[in-house]
């Protein structure tokens, strides 16, 4: 026999311990197992815990059966890293550890798998290792890490620098961001402690800054936060905000640990800077302006109380404000005697006071923006002035109210009826001169044109060469006599407007070939050279009043044969842009710029020897201004002292179309032979004259000396076999009108002329 005490109680213990391991394999919370790896390359599940198989949510039947259930279990992009550090274990016989994803169920969970490697005899490898399930810290980690990163995203779009301080040592840790405020990198700031933070704080802000952090330490304050200046590293100072708090402190209160932020505030303090300078300056100008305004305004209160014209406020059409200037108008002692005691309308005298009201009324309900007006009003002492009212409607207080200006326009008013009154004298002045003026042109023409007539048949039939000479001269200077007279009556004609104008068509180049020639014999008589140069382009035919653009012409040609003493009279003529361009061009006196600057100014002459030199009244070249504005023409001069001058007017004309070729005119001398004039004039020598010239055409002409007489030669029945009757116009007993009239009744087929 063998003692086997001491083998049963090895073999008691050895199952007390498997007892003992299973059941602390059963309570531990993570899985178990034992793996063996073959020289073959097989792998095989030799055990595996409860747990374990909880933890991949597999029965162990068929975890122990295949290894490639539980390696299917592995997230396909964490499996061959599984692979790769068994196999490592497996050749280096080293601790074997992976983490990874497994598709578990409906999840993704995190595993932990460790295991420690043992050689066999048959050349396997056998693990036996724990799996635990990392899930939750797995997330939380990637939860910080998130947080991490946002927390990072955040700091970098602030620009904020992180500092920790251990209080207790002294250490400061910060960050690249901290550093990279004042232009450092954390190198460049090493070794990093309390005295760099002190260093690199200005002089002046390092009492304030050492205060307020003492004060937080102990507990005083719930957060240390201040502005204050930071070297930067280029030599410059930037202004920072550090704002932080203690994060840990002892039993005993004491602070361990504090964290906080450093940010760039440069740009917002210079900004702030700034807008307290705007708001200084500004400041300033409004203290500068209100005491301007009170100035202005104590300026305009003076103005307005000393004012002559009565300004006034009125609300409810009763004075709420008026100025000494409307007391003194109305005849009240102060303005206190009509502000809230009298109505506008109560100062007009009774008959307008309801007009007055209805104004102000209109005013009051808006229908009118500003009105001005005149009402008579009366004065406390009864005395009448007149008053013009002027308003404006405002809103005072929420209520409607007129501002307004009263004036004292009663001398204005006599003034104005004294103007008007000079002004109907002036134009009775003005009729009483047209008639005297159409008068006197009656009166004067009459005999001018007796004495011309009867000079010009002299000159046809005297046969002495005295006499020939003399009836020259007559009628010369009855020619200019009656130019003289005609240029007064045109020129008031012009002035007053009433000088028509006569369109009609005319040849241009005909009149002007007869303008010339006056002007050639009166350039022969002062022994002058006269040139004409018509351009061959002018029409045939233009419309206009030929007789106006003589008369412009000849008093342009006329002075300058008067004016030029040796030398040349040019006249040229021009068709340019539908105008008629006319120069006249002389080598006389010429004038000065003064002198043109007056030249069409009515009976003004160079100078006072023009006239006693040269004659004339300085009427022609005014009147041919006026005559050429009225054609709607210019004219321009160009002269200077001793160097003669030139005349050009432009006058805008119509060209006529071609006229449809007639008759040729019978110019035979007696082509009124056997025509029965009836002559009615109430002067002889006119009524000879004309006589004279019709009988040269072969007319037998019958006279009367007046309306009466040659009603009297008709007689009754009215058939005296007249063939037209000429009568003057104005006559002593019947002017040339009425005659016409009651011939016409008596001989309604004969013309009157």
């Amino acid at each position: 026999t063998h003692d086997v005490t001491e083998r049963c109680a090895v073999e008691g213990s050895l199952r007390h311990s498997e007892v003992f391991a299973e059941e602390l394999v059963q309570r531990i919370p993570v899985g178990v197992y034992v793996f063996r790896y073959t020289p073959k390359g097989t792998m095989q599940l030799e055990y595996v815990s409860p747990r374990f198989c909880e933890l991949l949510q597999t029965e162990a039947e068929h975890l122990l059966a295949d290894f490639q259930v539980a390696l299917a279990l592995a997230h396909p992009d964490d499996r061959a890293g599984l692979i790769q550090a068994v196999d490592t274990s497996c050749a280096t016989l080293r601790a074997f550890q992976w983490e990874g994803r497994a598709i578990v169920g409906d999840r993704t969970r995190w595993l932990h798998v460790e295991a420690n490697p043992r050689a066999q005899p048959d050349d396997s490898c056998l693990w036996s290792g724990v799996l635990i399930d990392i899930t939750e810290r797995r997330e939380l980690e990637q939860a910080l890490q998130n947080s991490r990163a946002e927390t990072e995203l955040a700091l970098d779009a602030s620009g904020a620098g992180l500092w920790h301080w251990q209080v207790r040592s002294g250490r400061l840790r910060l960050d690249e961001r901290w550093a990279k405020l004042g232009g450092y990198t954390l190198e460049e700031l090493e070794p990093v402690g309390v005295r760099t933070w002190v260093e690199l704080c200005h002089p002046d802000d390092r009492t304030s800054l050492r205060t307020l952090l003492k004060h937080h330490l102990r507990g005083e304050t719930a957060y240390c936060e201040q502005e204050f200046r930071m070297r930067h590293k280029a030599g410059h100072w930037i202004w920072v905000l550090d704002r932080g708090k203690v994060v840990e402190r002892d039993a005993a209160g004491r602070s361990l640990r504090a964290a906080g932020t450093r940010t760039d505030v440069t740009e917002r303090k210079r900004a702030e800077d700034e807008l307290a300078r705007y708001r200084s300056d500004l400041e300033q100008m409004i203290a500068v302006r209100t005491t301007d305004l009170a100035a202005s305004e104590a300026r305009f209160r003076a103005i307005v109380e000393q004012s002559m014209a009565g300004i006034y406020i009125v609300e409810d059409a009763v004075f709420r404000y008026a100025n000494q200037g409307v007391a003194e108008l109305f005849g009240f002692p102060s303005p206190d005697a009509i502000v809230d005691r009298v109505a506008l309308s109560e100062l007009a005298i009774p008959e307008e006071r309801a007009a007055v009201a209805a104004r102000l009324q209109r005013q009051l309900d808006d229908e009118a923006g500003s009105l001005r007006y005149v009402f008579s009003g009366v004065r406390t002492d009864g005395r009448r002035v007149a008053v013009e009212a002027y308003g404006r409607r405002l809103q005072q207080g929420g209520r409607a109210a007129v501002i307004g200006i009263l004036l004292d326009v009663t001398e204005r008013q006599a003034a104005e009826g004294a103007r008007q009154c000079a002004l109907e004298a002036v134009e009775r002045l003005s009729q009483l001169k047209s008639e005297f003026l159409s008068n006197v042109s009656h009166e004067f023409r009459t005999p001018l044109n007796g004495i011309i007539g009867m000079a010009s048949v002299g000159l046809r039939t005297s046969e002495l060469p005295k006499a020939h000479q003399a009836f020259e001269r007559v009628l010369e200077c009855g020619h200019e006599l009656l130019g003289l007279v005609e240029n007064l009556l045109d020129f008031s004609a012009a002035e007053a407007g009433a000088l028509a104008l006569v369109p009609a068509r005319f040849d241009p180049a005909a009149s002007l070939e007869q303008m010339a020639e006056r002007a050639r014999l009166k350039c022969q008589a002062k022994d002058l050279a006269f040139r004409l140069a018509l351009a061959p382009d002018l029409p045939t035919a233009c419309v206009g009043d030929e007789r106006r653009v003589s008369q412009v012409l000849w008093q342009l040609l006329e002075n300058a044969v008067k004016f030029t003493d040796s030398g040349t009279v040019t006249l040229a003529a021009e068709w340019v842009d539908q105008q008629l361009l006319l120069r006249v061009e002389d080598t006389g006196v010429g004038m000065t710029a003064e002198q043109i600057e007056r030249l069409f100014h009515p009976f003004e002459q160079a100078d006072g020897s023009t006239t006693r030199r040269f004659g004339g009244i300085g009427l022609g070249l005014a009147l041919s201004g006026l005559l050429v504005e009225r054609m709607g023409g210019t004219v321009q001069v160009r002269s200077a002292r001793g160097q003669g001058s030139s005349f050009e007017v432009r006058l805008p004309l119509q060209q006529a179309p071609p006229e449809t070729p007639g008759a040729a005119p019978d110019n035979h001398p007696g082509r009124l032979s056997g025509v029965s004039v009836l002559l009615v004039d109430d002067l002889e020598a006119t009524r000879r004259l004309v006589a004279t010239m019709l009988e040269r055409e072969g007319a037998v002409v019958d006279v009367a000396a007046g309306g009466r007489a040659a009603l009297q030669k008709l007689g009754p029945p009215a058939d005296a076999g007249y063939d037209i009757a000429l009568t003057g116009l104005t006559m002593s007993d019947m002017d040339g009108y009425e005659l016409a009239r009651k011939l016409h009744q008596q001989l309604p087929t004969m013309p009157v002329v």
